[in-house]
């Protein structure tokens, strides 16, 4: 298991070094893991060095006490590529990863080689729409909001 402590928390995550290949960072989705690129890394072989990780609060990353800012997971990824000396890369994000990524490019655009955004916006939904939804997960569980 790789992990690296960065901003006070443990972060998971899993790469394949392939030093002279471009890095492709995969950013997930709220309330998925790094498992969810498993079969797009397998897909790419070894023509990039691909680095998925656990943003907080996710999968085998830690869970500080929310709440947790969009700076945060911005803060979070820009440390990750700074512990890994990836100086640019391509950022590949689904949901709210795609909005830590196009919040990467905005305050660090000089660690983007390019954006993959996925079902993705610049802002994501209401304060009331999440805290609907985290209402019907907490008491229904995530089948809940499947659909």
């Amino acid at each position: 298991m790789q992990v690296a402590f960065l901003n006070g928390i443990h972060i998971h995550y899993k790469r394949q070094d392939r030093p002279a290949a471009p890095a492709v960072v995969f950013v997930n989705s709220l309330g998925s893991d790094l498992r969810i690129w498993e079969r797009v890394v397998e897909g790419l072989g070894e023509t990039v060095q691909s680095i998925c990780y656990d943003k907080r609060g996710h999968g085998l990353s830690d869970a500080p006490a929310p709440p947790y800012t969009m700076n945060d997971h911005v803060n979070d990824l820009e440390a990750l590529l700074a512990s890994l000396e990836v100086k640019r890369a391509l950022i590949c994000g689904i949901s709210v990863g795609g909005m830590i990524a196009l919040g990467l490019s905005a305050t660090k655009p000089e660690l983007v080689r390019g954006l993959v955004l996925c079902d993705t916006a610049h802002r994501i939904g209401s304060d009331d729409l999440w805290n609907q939804r985290i209402a019907q997960v907490e008491q229904h569980g995530m089948g809940s909001i499947a659909d």
